[in-house]
């Protein structure tokens, strides 16, 4: 189906009391009421174009009858139609694996269309030729289907089965983007496991347990009884969670559970603990490929170390290791935990994250220095929660470099957009684990650990002997704002489109720009341009903005209420510098007014901006700053950050005044 995702983070207490939903459904398959089927509106919710009147999903996890374990998944949904928008958002699309030994399959599809005809409720359910089950890639197929005749205030009822050999249960989400009335969920699993559960969320959520005796025939007389422990949820009237600005993972803030598989034990046969500790996974990481192959000796370094001659700085030497590594094999745009042998990337020419820099550790750590991974897990996938123990937590490494004369410093080496001590905001977690050479970890603060972020913009305005009013601008940027700068460029097909995107957003005509050395390895980027506005000379009055860059935008924040944390990628330093030499003939009737603004979020210390216009005889001069030294503003502190950053924005629209001369 297609989805959005959001909402809030806290682990909340569970209850043993139930609760009325506000639409009464009879969780039987076909039990649909006239009053869900003439449904207009729903009143939590007007902007809602679907609702889960009812959602089911059982979840059991037990014994087969030839000895192994088998996870069944039966789901059962009642939808209500209430916006056109939301006829397209019922399509179903469910991955199966075609892999020997795992043979998962999808069955059991029904999926009927209730719709009021004639005054009567009249079903349309849909044929089985409809649903498709088709190669997607190699092992793996997709199966899809939609429902038929849906339109505006039908009821849709959708149930299906999913079965696979795996005892994994995962996380669970009874709040999603849309509104739901009700959802049941049970979870049931044979006592040989034990899982760790955790809760999030801040919606309600009723919970209770029982258990039951199961048999399996084994033939021949073989039989075995087993307890089938079982947990059950409940959860009424969840609110929509939309997608917010500022928010690298919704999801995990939104209402749901998570079954960790802490255990496995079979009396007899088989005892097996899973990520007991972070000291044990510490040791399953160092038992792995990803330390063994960041530590190989690598036999034809003396052409490595040949290429670092020269170079004066530690982060210049890293550098040319790096560089000369990443020519032999190229990122594949792949990102991967666990690498392979650095002679099958440079066998194969290209290789993915963990590839790239296990070789470049590899490099690092025979010339001498100590490179050491550092597991990520990335802020698109939530916050890593400490008491969740598992290698899963993680998505991928970068390297703690040591240098000789101790400096320390952080390497992605697959982005070429990046540099030393300059990492993809997703990257940026407070709580990232170091893996030590003798397999011992700790965590680490990244952010912390890195430089500073700043931009500055330098433009120069002037009327041009023709009267059109133009100038010329000049952009530095360092760390992460050089980053997002030179990623930004690339992302456009050509040099032309480039452009032609600032020309749009800056509304303006630019006859030269360029982007000094844009396929360089460099810690900033620096871009030149020259511009011309539609402005002429003329008017008794001129009205100019001098800011043709606007770093907060209008539409950012224009909810009164905030369901999320505001998350911005990084902590950095704007300085937006304008001079202006007013022309023959005027003087300036008013120009932006000096200030300092500060954000009353965070106790007032974390986002500020001071804005200074000047003018002496006929030039006019501004500087206008902003700093932000925070990078997280919780929801509850959400009306001073959108306070202050609409302010920002009404700023950056100031002009300046010109009038001719009497």
């Amino acid at each position: 189906m297609k989805r959005i995702i959001l909402l809030l983070l806290m682990c909340c207490g569970m209850s043993l009391f139930a609760t009325a939903q506000q639409i009464p459904v009879n969780p039987k398959f076909g039990a649909v009421s006239d009053a869900e089927v003439d449904l207009q509106t729903y009143p939590a919710d007007t902007s809602a174009a679907i609702l889960l009147l009812y959602g089911k999903q059982d979840i059991t996890i037990e014994l087969d009858n030839q000895g192994g374990f088998v996870k069944t998944i039966r789901t059962h949904h009642r939808w209500k139609v209430l916006k056109e928008s939301g006829k397209d958002e019922l399509d179903y699309e469910i991955f199966r694996s075609t892999r020997s030994g795992e043979n998962e399959l999808v069955g059991d599809i029904r999926v009927v269309t209730y719709n009021r005809e004639d005054d009567k409720i009249v079903q349309h359910k849909m044929s089985k030729k409809f649903v498709f089950d088709e190669k997607y890639t190699d092992n793996v197929n997709r199966v899809t289907f939609a429902p038929e005749n849906i339109k505006v205030g039908s009821v849709v009822e959708v149930s299906f089965l999913f079965r696979t050999p795996s005892i994994q249960i995962g996380r669970i989400y009874f709040q999603e983007d849309y509104p739901v009335n009700r959802t049941d969920v049970e979870v049931a699993y044979a006592e040989y496991f034990n899982y760790t559960m955790l809760q999030l969320g801040d919606c309600h959520v009723d919970y209770d347990r029982d258990n039951s005796v199961q048999t399996i025939n084994f033939g021949r007389g073989d039989v075995m009884s087993y307890n089938l422990w079982v947990q059950k949820f409940t959860a009424v009237d969840l609110p929509a969670l939309k997608e917010e600005p500022f928010s690298y993972c919704p999801e995990h803030f939104r209402s749901s559970v998570n079954f960790e598989l802490h255990s496995f034990f079979v009396p007899g046969v088989v005892q097996k603990n899973y990520n007991s500790s972070w000291p044990e996974v510490d040791h399953l990481i160092a038992e792995s490929n990803l330390l063994h192959y960041c530590t190989t000796r690598m036999k034809d370094i003396e052409p490595i170390r040949n290429a670092m001659e020269g170079k004066e700085s530690e982060t210049e030497k890293i550098a040319a290791v790096r560089n000369y590594l990443v020519e032999k094999g190229k990122w594949d745009k792949n990102v991967r935990l666990i690498p392979k042998s650095g002679k099958s990337l440079l066998k194969d020419g290209k290789g993915d994250t963990a590839d790239l820099n296990a070789l470049v550790a590899s490099a690092l750590n025979t010339l001498g220095y100590k490179a050491e991974p550092v597991l990520v897990k990335f802020r698109t996938h939530g916050p890593l929660v400490q008491y969740q123990i598992s290698t899963d937590q993680f998505d991928a490494f970068i390297l703690k470099i040591t240098c000789p004369n101790g400096e320390e410093h952080l390497l992605d080496a697959a982005r070429s957009d990046a540099y030393i001590d300059i990492l993809d905001p997703k990257y940026q977690v407070s709580e990232a684990r170091l893996i030590h050479h003798d397999g011992t970890g700790e965590w680490l603060d990244l952010p912390a650990r890195l430089p500073k972020n700043a931009v500055t913009e330098s433009v120069q305005f002037q009327f041009r002997e023709d009267g059109t009013l133009g100038g010329s601008v000049r952009v530095r940027a360092e760390g992460n704002d050089a980053y997002q700068i030179r990623r930004n460029y690339h992302s456009f097909d050509t040099p032309e489109a480039w452009i032609e995107d600032t020309e749009q957003d800056e509304k303006i005509t630019i006859s030269e720009m360029i982007l000094e050395d844009p396929d360089g390895y460099h810690p900033d980027a620096v871009i030149r341009y020259d511009f011309e506005t539609d402005q002429h000379l003329g008017d008794d009055y001129l009205y100019i903005n001098v800011f043709l860059s606007k770093f907060h935008s209008e539409t950012a924040f224009q909810r009164e209420e905030r369901f999320l944390p505001v998350d911005f990628p990084y902590k950095n330093k704007i300085s937006y510098r304008v001079s202006f030499l007013i022309p023959d003939g005027y003087e300036i009737e008013s120009l932006p007014q000096s200030e300092q603004v500060v954000c009353g979020a965070l106790d007032g210390k974390s986002f500020y901006a001071t804005l200074q216009s000047m003018s002496r005889g006929n030039q006019f001069t501004m500087i206008y700053q902003v700093v932000r030294n925070a990078t997280l503003v919780p929801k509850e502190e959400y009306a001073a950050m959108r306070e202050y950053w609409e302010y920002l924005a009404r700023i950056e629209k100031s002009n300046l005044i010109l009038k001719k001369k009497q």
